[in-house]
Formats: C-alpha cells, structure tokens, sequence
C-alpha cells in the first residue's frame, strides 16, 4: 500500500504507526509535521494536506471519525448515532 492510497482511503487521514508501516521513516513525518503539510488531530493521528489536491471540505465528519478510530486503536469501533453516520 502506498501513501497515496492510504490518505484516499482514509480522508486524508492517517496515523504515525501508519505512516512508518508503509515505509516513511520518523523523520519524513516529523518534517511533514513541522512542515505544515500534516495537522495534528490526535496524538498519533494527522491530516496530510497534500492529498493530490483534493481538498477535505464538506468531509469534517468523516475526518473526525477516522482519527478518533485511529487514535482509539485497531479494536475501536462505533457505536450510536457515529455508527449510523
């Protein structure tokens, strides 16, 4: 899986542990974060502003949800009102 791919998936969303699975190293997302191109949302969890151009508005809610399951780890899930979202 490519960079990419994961922030098309994801809505532009994604995690540290994420980033460095798919062969970033620590330092190319540092730079990314003190660069400005990635916003923090959670600890770990970032919302790359280079995804081919696209832009995430109108995608707030969506967003939230994946960073707060991505903040919340691999056996997070929904439940009420976020799951029928």
């Amino acid at each position: 899986m490519t960079l990419e791919n994961v922030l098309a998936r994801q809505a532009g969303v994604i995690s540290r542990a994420q980033a460095l699975a798919i062969g970033l190293s620590r330092e190319a997302v540092d730079y990314r974060v003190k660069a400005r191109r990635w916003r923090p949302l959670y600890p770990g969890v970032y919302l790359a502003d280079e995804r081919s151009g696209r832009p995430v508005v109108g995608r707030d809610g969506e967003v939230r949800v994946r960073a707060a399951l991505l903040w919340a780890g691999e056996d997070a899930f929904l439940c009420g009102r976020a799951a029928a979202w």
